[in-house]
């Protein structure tokens, strides 16, 4: 595991990523280091709180549930029979398969996911035309 350091050399600061590893021959722990380059002097800020704001995103799982979905001709008639919400049901498959949890739980895991697809907005949409056709069924019954 790496992490970045600031050392500061006659006034100036530096970023260096360090890396821990084990020497054998010597038996003890050792570092290697990596320049960066200087802390950024125009916004006063260091490249570590940079380094902060790349976000990560699972793709393994998702990926296996679209080749199975692709494979079995699912996305096809779920496109053909929901034509507006197809992608966000999926979605909400997806996310009772490989979490389990309650659904009001399902944006932050939207977050975690690489689904470029579904958008949160359209989710909300969904949702509102759920409700308001079990609403409508409700008052015909």
């Amino acid at each position: 595991m790496s992490y970045i350091i600031e050392q500061k050399v006659k006034g100036r600061i530096y970023l260096y990523e360090v890396e821990s590893y084990w020497d054998k021959e010597k038996k003890q722990a050792r570092q290697r280091r990596v320049y960066i380059g200087p802390k950024d002097k125009k916004n006063k800020t260091s490249l570590k709180a940079k380094i902060r704001d790349i976000i990560s995103k699972n793709i393994g799982n998702i990926e296996l549930f679209q080749t199975i979905v692709n494979n079995t001709g699912l996305g096809e008639i779920l496109k053909n029979t929901f034509p507006g919400y197809y992608n966000e049901i999926l979605a909400l498959a997806y996310y009772n398969i490989m979490q389990n949890e309650p659904t009001y739980l399902f944006p932050y895991w939207l977050d975690e996911q690489y689904l470029p697809t579904v958008k949160k907005d359209a989710f909300i949409r969904y949702f509102q035309s759920v409700r308001s056709n079990w609403r409508n069924a409700k008052t015909k019954a």
